[in-house]
């Protein structure tokens, strides 16, 4: 199980890859946020309107609601367990904030 090599997936498709850096502004008011712990290399984002309102595009990051409450309740495909909530960087940091 897991991805499979980086061979065959992401050298393919280098030509249309374009890799971010953790607090990387990708677009005007869109900043990319590395968030681990769903898989490695989760990615959300960002988006800052004029007015100053944040909407946060996290993906699939929580399977169900309940997730937001309690991130402790990861499920089996999260990227390893524990740095879902342990890491101050990790899915759930900010989102409240």
């Amino acid at each position: 199980m897991g991805a499979p090599p980086h061979h065959t997936l992401v050298e393919p498709l280098a030509w249309v890859i374009t890799l971010v850096q953790d607090g990387e502004e990708i677009a005007p008011g869109v900043v990319a946020v590395v968030t681990p712990g769903h898989s490695a290399g989760h990615t959300s984002y960002v988006v800052m309107t004029d007015a100053g309102k944040r909407l946060i595009a996290f993906g699939d990051i929580f399977h169900t609601p309940v997730q937001i409450t309690h991130p402790e309740w990861s499920s089996i495909s999260c990227w390893p367990p524990s740095r879902f909530v342990d890491e101050p960087n990790g899915s759930t940091s900010g989102v409240g904030a």
